[in-house]
Order: C-alpha cells, then structure tokens, then sequence
C-alpha cells in the first residue's frame, strides 16, 4: 500500500506517469464496454417496442389474407421478441458486463494502492449500498421478456386457440421459457453479490 500523500508533486514522476497510464488505460476500457451495452439495451428496447407494433399491426388489419391465423401470428411475434430480448441479455451482462467488472476490479485495486487517484470507483462502491448495477440490469431485461410473455398468454386466452389441447404445450413452453429466464438472470445477480461480498470482505 502506497502511503498517502497530500501533494502530487511529492509523487516521483515516473512512479506518476506509470501509474496514471494505467489509470487511463481502464479509463479505455470501462468507456468501450459502457457504451457497448448501453447500445445492446437501445436494441433491446427497440426489440420490444418492433414486437408491441408487429403485435398491434396484426391483430388490427382489417386486410388480413395470410392463410395462417392472426392471434397465432400475434403469439408468435411476441414469443420471438422475448427470444430476442433473452439473446441481447446474453450479449449484455456476461459478456460485456464481465469485462467491464474485471476492468473495474483492477481501477480499485489501483486506487486502494495509489491514494492520489481519483477515488471514483471506491466511493460508487460504498453509495451503491444493497443494490449493484446488475440489480437494475435485471430489472431492465425481465420486465421486457415478462411483458411479453404475459401478451403472449393474453392473446392465447383470447382467442379461439385455447378450444385445442394441441395449442396447450405453446403456453406451457412459453411459461418454461419464461421461468428459464428468469432464474438464470436471477442465478446471475446472485452471482455478482457473491463477487462484491468476496471484495467486502478483502477490503475490511
């Protein structure tokens, strides 16, 4: 551990140049991947409202002439739209998001050694409290799976498609697929608690 210091200019100057170059270095980094995934949530947010208009667009046309039924057409948009959410989530959280958290690991390993740096990831890390970015990536990623499938249950019951018991294993795949979503994003944030609890526990 560095001992703190009041002045920069009693840091040496090449300790300084060194140290500030891997300061800007994970500066790079966290910048890449935040903008990364913060284009993968404008595409999932537009995901879910194509899937709300492709929805609204069948069940209104008053033309209708595909040979296959509306309300399964409906369903099935809906379905895929939460497949699609599902897959930007994968693309989002663990992948981008690990590599951000692994650059953000060793910036507080640096300002835990360095006491001159900015201490920016330190102090995000005690406002943060009980809740941590992932919470509220979650949150982002359920609601629009969820919203979706729960469309996708209305339109099922109804419609005239719930009369067949040979449509009653879409409904039961669909609410599958939905409970597999949810416990791997759940299983995901779990997870990262355990990381920040591990790091807790080193800093105390």
């Amino acid at each position: 551990m560095t001992k703190s210091v009041n002045n920069l200019s009693e840091i040496p100057r090449d300790q300084f140049e060194r140290v500030w170059g891997f300061v800007k270095e994970l500066n790079d980094q966290e910048k890449h991947f935040n903008q990364l995934q913060s284009g993968y949530r404008t595409l999932a947010s537009t995901w879910l409202l194509a899937a709300f208009a492709g929805v609204g667009f069948v069940l209104t046309s008053n033309n209708w002439q595909v040979g296959i039924d509306r309300d399964l057409v409906a369903i099935l948009i809906s379905i895929a739209g939460a497949i699609g959410i599902y897959l930007v989530w994968f693309l989002d959280v663990p992948v981008c998001h690990e590599l951000l958290v692994s650059s953000n690991i060793e910036g507080k390993q640096l300002e835990k050694d360095f006491s001159w740096i900015p201490q920016t990831r330190l102090n995000y890390s005690k406002l943060s409290g009980k809740f941590h970015v992932r919470d509220y990536i979650a949150i982002f990623y359920c609601a629009g799976i969820f919203v979706l499938c729960f469309l996708a249950i209305l339109i099922y019951f109804q419609s005239e498609l719930h009369t067949s018991w040979f449509w009653l294993p879409l409904v039961l795949g669909m609410l599958l697929i939905g409970n597999i979503v949810y416990f791997t994003i759940i299983s995901s944030i779990r997870k990262d608690k355990l990381v920040n609890d591990k790091e807790a526990g080193k800093d105390t």
